[in-house]
C-alpha cells in the first residue's frame, strides 16, 4: 500500500534478516524496494551493510558502485571508503 515508504521497506527487511535469520529474504525485499525507491540512500546503504556482515564483499562493493550513480549522496560516499 506504500511502496514509496522507505521506513517500511526497511523495518521489513530487517525483521527478516536480524530476527529469522534470512538474509536471503531481506536481499529480496530489499531488491523489491529499489523497484519503487531507486534513489533511496537509506536502502542502498542497507543493502550494503547486509552484504558486509555476510562477507559479500564483492556484492557490497558492486551495490555501493551503483548506490554513488543513483543516489550519490556525500554519506554514500563516505561509506563506500
Amino acid at each position: 500500500n506504500c511502496p514509496q515508504s522507505e521506513i517500511l521497506w526497511l523495518f521489513a527487511a530487517r525483521e527478516k534478516w536480524k530476527t529469522q535469520g534470512n538474509a536471503d529474504e531481506a536481499r529480496n525485499i530489499l531488491q523489491e524496494a529499489f523497484k519503487y525507491n531507486p534513489e533511496s540512500e537509506r536502502i542502498w546503504l542497507a543493502a550494503a551493510r547486509l552484504e558486509t556482515d555476510q562477507k559479500e564483499y564483492k556484492r557490497a562493493r558492486q551495490l555501493l558502485q551503483r548506490a554513488r550513480e543513483k543516489s550519490g549522496t556525500g554519506k554514500v560516499f563516505v561509506k563506500s571508503v
